[in-house]
């Protein structure tokens, strides 16, 4: 090593100690008060600090710091020093240490060193440094990206040089150890690049045989295990209880699955991992997409259906199914039925099975009984969840029109049993007006269509109460427009009539 001495050094006796004239600045921080700082490791440069002498109890004035007196012949022990290897590095001594200086600022305190944070390993380099390049480079690596362009420097200096040297071959030591540690902290989405880095080194390794990565081939498999071992205790939970608490995030859970299954595909073809890892992950792939909600599927249908496992495509045809289209408001159930459509078309199912009908028709008939009529009138449009059911399946729809019409039917009745005196004329023509309406909408969409018996019971019920009318003295002034209310529900039921307006079957 080369030793270097100030100016205050060479000016004095070697053998008796120099007091510092200049007092220490007040502005330094805390670490240049004599403390202890912590030892700076970049750029291959060690950085050491004097002792210094113990400040005052009083705090009145600051002791400056001297220096330990020298033999004579031998220069200051401050240098500039190269960081060790393992091997050469010196244990940490008990007690005071000579005095040291830096020769770069003639500063006897160094301040607070930068501490890397992404970094958890000291690079340690040889003694003699001949590629200062390559270990400054290692000492500022941080992030997996930031290898292949130090692997081809390397692969650059080791051809320039022509032979491998004890310098190259540390260096290469200590880089894998590096991008081990690195692999070991790598998220899911970059195992990709923990896969391109694995065939860089093993295709640099024919050329450089220090860079073989035989430590780093296990590191993808037990990351991609680890990642498995988290999914599959989600799995196991209860998802029914934890997907009302977190919704969406069982899509989520599902894009880290088929993520784990496509990287640990990839690594079982690569050689770099075992066929287990594939197999487990998909098992709880299938697992969860039994839970996992049809709009989910239907966003991640070519992601699932990419590895064209046949498993996959039975456990999604398994989850339509078990479709269940209550607790949905008018939107949600629209998406959700061209969702599920969407997904018969994809699979193959060129319609619903048996099973699928009766479950979505029982399901669709008693949301029909229970639904008010302003829900009614919103799902009686053409782009609707129902009005989509009914023109896939026919079951769908007969059992839609009868259910529909048996309510509207039920609705009329109770119009024409509340009409009993002459105030109540208003509210039953509001009450016929508003029944129009929803009958028209629902027979344009093909939800909605009245039967014979349907017709006939109306027309009943309103020739009945046009002869108490007509035999009351109260009502008969009004009988005119219950006959005008008969005529306008025949209309809305599909009941035919002549081109002049009569209805020769229901006016008496």
């Amino acid at each position: 090593s080369t030793f270097f001495q100030t100016p205050q050094e060479e000016a004095m006796s070697p053998m008796s100690p120099v007091p510092i004239s200049k007092p220490l600045d007040a502005t330094r921080p805390s670490t240049a008060r004599g403390l202890p700082s912590p030892r700076l490791l970049s750029a291959a440069l060690h950085f050491k600090r004097p002792n210094s002498s113990p400040r005052p109890e009083n705090g009145s004035a600051r002791s400056s710091p001297t220096t330990s007196p020298l033999p004579s012949g031998r220069s200051s022990p401050m240098a500039l020093s190269l960081p060790l290897s393992p091997a050469q590095s010196p244990s940490p001594r008990s007690g005071r240490s000579s005095p040291q200086a830096s020769p770069f600022n003639k500063r006897l305190y160094d301040l607070k060193p930068a501490v890397v944070t992404a970094s958890n390993t000291q690079v340690q380099t040889p003694a003699l440094q001949k590629h200062p390049e390559l270990w400054v480079n290692l000492a500022r690596l941080v992030r997996l990206a930031e290898v292949t362009p130090l692997v081809h420097m390397l692969m650059e200096v080791h051809s320039s040089a022509g032979e491998v040297d004890t310098e190259l071959a540390e260096f290469c030591k200590s880089l894998l150890q590096r991008v081990a540690e690195l692999m070991s902290h790598a998220p899911l989405r970059g195992l990709g690049l923990v896969t391109e880095l694995l065939q860089l080194f093993a295709e640099r390794s024919e050329q450089l045989p220090a860079l073989r990565p035989t430590n780093l081939f296990p590191l993808p498999e037990q990351r991609l295990e680890h990642f498995l071992h988290v999914s599959g205790r989600f799995v196991e939970a209860r998802l029914d209880q934890w997907r009302a608490q977190n919704p969406g995030s069982i899509g989520e859970e599902l894009d880290h699955l088929i993520l784990c299954y496509h990287h640990g595909s990839n690594l079982q073809c690569l050689g770099f991992a075992s066929p287990k890892i594939s197999k487990i992950a998909l098992e709880q792939l299938v697992q969860l997409i039994g839970q996992t909600p049809i709009e989910e599927l239907h966003r991640r249908c070519a992601s699932l259906l990419k590895p064209e496992e046949e498993v996959v495509k039975e456990a999604m045809a398994a989850r339509l199914r078990a479709a269940k289209i209550r607790g949905k408001n008018s939107a949600e159930l629209r998406g959700f039925v061209r969702a599920l459509l969407s997904l018969h078309e994809t699979l193959g199912l060129e319609k619903l099975d048996s099973s699928t009908e009766d479950s979505l028709s029982a399901e669709l008939t008693g949301l029909f009984k229970a639904w008010s009529v302003e829900r009614l009138l919103l799902e009686f449009d053409a782009q609707s969840g129902p009005a989509q059911l009914c023109r896939t399946s026919e079951l769908l729809q007969r059992r839609s029109q009868e259910e529909l019409a048996e309510r509207l039917l039920n609705w009329l009745l109770g119009v024409v049993a509340s009409l009993r005196h002459s105030k109540d004329i208003p509210k039953a023509k509001a009450d016929t007006s508003h029944w129009r309406k929803v009958a028209h909408k629902g027979i344009a969409v093909g939800v909605l269509k009245f039967s014979e018996l349907h017709r006939e019971s109306a027309i009943d019920a309103f020739g009945s109460l046009y002869d108490e009318c007509l035999s009351s003295e109260a009502m008969r002034p009004h009988a005119g427009e219950v006959d005008t209310l008969l005529f306008q529900v025949a209309i809305a039921m599909g009941a035919e009539c002549k081109a002049n307006g009569t209805l020769p079957a229901i006016v008496k």
